[in-house]
């Protein structure tokens, strides 16, 4: 069948290995669209304006700036920091206080790639759902996961319905899998904890050695 994007991203990362499959390919589109906005985007007329009415966040900021071209970056600015200046006038009234507080705290809370990269994730979280209703192959890939981070566990459940009749078993599937992996970490925090009981130090740690930084990963995203 169509599907509404390349599935490569979804057969490569959904390979049981990943702790969140999603985040791997939520990290590569990333970096795909921030390489964009510093190359053939800076000349597009219709993507700076965008640009000059959303900026970017600190976080995606800070990914241009690790990119290859900061000329690309400076354009991009160019224009929108006069947006911004807009809200910096040379002379602020007592009475209008407030209401420039509130621009200037919202300036950055629009960002032109978030917007893009949650229209991007939108389509694979459907386009997951699609495949499990659609291929063998790939319900069986899916059901060997180690889970979801929490983010996009929820999102997964909100796009189960693409899975059409097979959107029961879906839930099924994808509530064991994350149940699992949460009991397990359960399981190992409390291994990590228990060792450092002077009666427990000489034991191995097995696969609580790195239980924290997995429980980050599934609480927040990697």
């Amino acid at each position: 069948m169509q599907y509404h994007i390349n599935t490569i991203l979804i057969t490569e990362h959904f390979n049981g290995s990943e702790e969140c499959p999603l985040c791997a390919i939520r990290k590569i589109v990333e970096v795909r669209l921030a390489e964009q906005f510093l190359s053939e985007a800076v000349m597009d007329d219709e993507t700076r304006a965008k640009v000059n009415k959303l900026g970017f966040c600190k976080e995606h900021f800070d990914l241009l700036y690790t990119g290859q071209s900061k000329l690309g970056i400076a354009l991009q600015m160019q224009t929108r920091l006069k947006e911004i200046m807009k809200f910096i006038p040379a002379e602020v009234k007592p009475k209008n206080i407030k209401k420039q507080i509130e621009k200037l705290e919202n300036i950055n809370n629009t960002c032109i790639i978030c917007d893009l990269l949650n229209e991007h994730m939108n389509k694979y979280y459907r386009t997951v759902a699609e495949m499990y209703f659609n291929e063998e192959d790939f319900r069986t890939a899916f059901s060997k996961q180690k889970g979801f981070c929490l983010e996009h566990y929820a999102k997964l459940l909100e796009f189960s319905r693409y899975a059409k009749s097979r959107q029961k078993e879906y839930i099924s599937v994808l509530s064991d899998i994350e149940t699992n992996y949460f009991n397990g970490l359960l399981k190992d925090l409390k291994w990590f904890s228990d060792h450092h009981d002077y009666r427990n130090r000489d034991l191995p740690l097995a696969s609580a050695k790195d239980v924290i930084p997995r429980l980050r990963n599934k609480l927040y995203g990697k």
